[in-house]
């Protein structure tokens, strides 16, 4: 893992990012790689007791920030939703996952939503928005 893209991915300053992988490195939980600029691995057999997690399966990295980004835009939109018609409903929830779409492509499942017209386009997001990849 690179600083760079850990930072970008977890929405931290790359020099605190930088601190703490240097840190987990002295304790021994993640491994400097002779790259230039320095990169990180990790052990999934360190983290498992830890982590209370098989090390044969760890669970599969996501860029949290932007799935917690797309859930506050939703609750957000979810207080003030207008309850008279749907079609409005799913012309909101386009503009949502526009506004999220390529950020959330590889953390969370949706169909080919362009396909969708309408009040459809309502019912598939929100039937597939909550299928993040690798939890059912």
């Amino acid at each position: 893992m690179a600083v760079n893209l850990t930072a970008k991915a977890t929405s931290y300053y790359g020099r605190a990012v930088r601190r703490a992988l240097e840190e987990l490195a002295a304790a021994d939980f993640v491994e400097a790689r002779p790259t230039a600029p320095v990169s990180y691995r990790t052990d999934s057999r360190k983290w498992a007791a830890l982590l209370a997690v098989d090390p044969s399966n760890p669970p599969v990295w996501r860029s949290w920030a932007q799935v917690y980004a797309f859930v506050a835009a939703l609750d957000q939109w979810s207080r003030a939703l207008p309850t008279d018609s749907p079609f409005v409903l799913a012309s909101e929830a386009r503009d949502l996952v526009n506004a999220h779409g390529r950020a959330l492509d590889p953390v969370i499942r949706l169909p080919q939503l362009d396909k969708y017209r309408g009040e459809a386009y309502l019912k598939t997001v929100l039937g597939s928005a909550h299928c993040v990849r690798g939890f059912p």
